[in-house]
C-alpha cells in the first residue's frame, strides 16, 4: 500500500481556511460559535492585506512581524 501524499503548506492553508468557512455559515452551530471561525477568518483577510500592502510597497518582509 502506498503513503499518502503529503500535503503542501499551501493546501494545509486552503483546506483549513475552507473549514472555517463552513463553520462560519453552518446553521448548525449556535452564534457564538460562527461568529468565533468568522472572526478567525476577518484575521487572516487582515493580515493577508496587510502583507500584500507591505510587498507592494516593496518593503521586505521578515519574521518579526
Amino acid at each position: 500500500m502506498k503513503p499518502p501524499k503529503p500535503e503542501s503548506p499551501l493546501e494545509d492553508l486552503i483546506t483549513q481556511i475552507d473549514k472555517w468557512k463552513l463553520e462560519a455559515a453552518s446553521p448548525y452551530n449556535d452564534g457564538w460559535t460562527r461568529q468565533h471561525y468568522q472572526r478567525m477568518l476577518d484575521e487572516v483577510k487582515h493580515r493577508l492585506n496587510r502583507a500584500l500592502v507591505d510587498i507592494e510597497a516593496g518593503e521586505t518582509l521578515d519574521n518579526y512581524d
